[in-house]
């Protein structure tokens, strides 16, 4: 019981460590802060080789000697330097800031002079070996072992934790289904047992007249009942006659003539399932203009267009077309006459 205590204990500790930590990071890069690690030992023994420095945002004017500070380096901007200010160098142009001369604690001789735009922020405190642990959960295998495993290890036990929870509270779960079930079985009983009976009792009445029907005589008792033939059904229209409708009717011509040499016509399904029209012809009188290729259907809903030579019976003043299907069967026709407009 205790070594349980002292366990939670820690891991709750830690927890609150790593809140705590959290939060600081967070406040501390809202103010502009950044957290480096130093790779030299050229600040020792003030600074060691794999200290964490804490760096903020501040004014060049407000730096004076013996701030520490970090600037970028002038070979290679990628990489930043962290000394002390061990004096100022006025700038050779007017109203611009001075340069700043810097050198390591543990360095014989001064650096090149920093100008005020390479300056990153003044280090306002520095933690020791934190540094290595920063440095190594920058690379991929200090991702996986520092927040990768502990976060799926966790994942791991509170699944484990919840699988055990549910495995303790499932015979009270099993045992209130079973009753759940057995309530509706005796309820289904209770109702399908009068449903089956009355089902029973008309099939018995009803299986001698439908016997009766389905044979041409039946004997009943001693008397004999003819049972009447019925008719088959009368057979359906044709498919698309009622369902395909002729339009509209338009002739075109050259532009160099007047006289119309193209007549096209537009052809409806107004069904919701697509037509075959294999075999369908177009005839002015009995004249077939057109005959709809084989495979042809009007899909559902849409327009088909069809576009032939004018004959020389049909005129585009005066004259009818008639829809029909491939048995020559009448399925629609559209009549045009003369017009003058006033």
């Amino acid at each position: 019981m205790k070594q349980r205590y002292l366990t939670r204990s820690i891991a709750v500790a830690t927890l609150l460590l790593f809140i705590g930590a959290g939060v600081g990071l967070v406040a501390f890069q809202a103010r502009d802060g950044k957290f480096l690690s130093v790779q030299t030992s050229s600040m020792e023994p003030n600074i060691h080789k794999g200290a964490l420095v804490a760096v903020t945002n501040v004014s060049t004017d407000r730096l004076v000697a013996g701030d520490v500070i970090t600037f970028t380096s002038p070979a290679d901007k990628r990489q930043t330097i962290t000394h002390r200010i061990i004096g100022t160098l006025p700038s050779r142009i007017v109203g611009a800031k001075p340069h700043f001369i810097t050198q390591g604690d543990a360095n014989p001789q001064p650096d090149a002079p920093v100008t005020s735009r390479s300056v990153v922020g003044k280090v306002q405190f520095s933690v020791p070996y934190v540094g290595y642990g920063l440095d190594f959960i920058r690379k991929p295998m200090g991702l996986l072992l520092a927040i990768y495993i502990p976060a799926l290890t966790v994942i791991v036990a509170e699944i484990r934790r919840l699988i055990a929870y549910y495995k303790s509270q499932e015979p009270y779960v099993l045992a209130e289904i079973l009753a759940r079930r057995k309530r509706r079985s005796g309820r289904v009983a209770r109702t399908a047992v009068p449903a089956i009976a009355v089902l029973l009792v008309g099939t018995g009445s009803m299986a001698a007249p439908a016997q009766a029907a389905l044979q041409s005589s039946a004997v009943l008792t001693g008397n004999t009942i003819s049972a009447a033939i019925i008719e088959p059904p009368t057979p359906e229209p044709e498919p698309g006659r009622g369902i395909i409708h002729i339009k509209r009717v338009f002739f075109s011509c050259k532009p160099w003539t007047r006289k119309p040499r193209t007549l096209h016509i537009l052809l409806y399904n107004s069904s919701r399932q697509p037509v075959n029209v294999s075999g369908w012809t177009i005839k002015a009188g009995k004249k077939i203009l057109y005959t709809f290729p084989a495979d042809t259907s009007i899909r559902r809903k849409r327009t088909y267009s069809v576009k032939t030579p004018i004959p020389k019976n049909l005129s585009h003043k005066l004259g009818k077309i008639t829809l029909y299907t491939a048995s020559d069967k009448k399925v629609d026709s559209i009549r045009w006459g003369s017009h003058r407009s006033r």
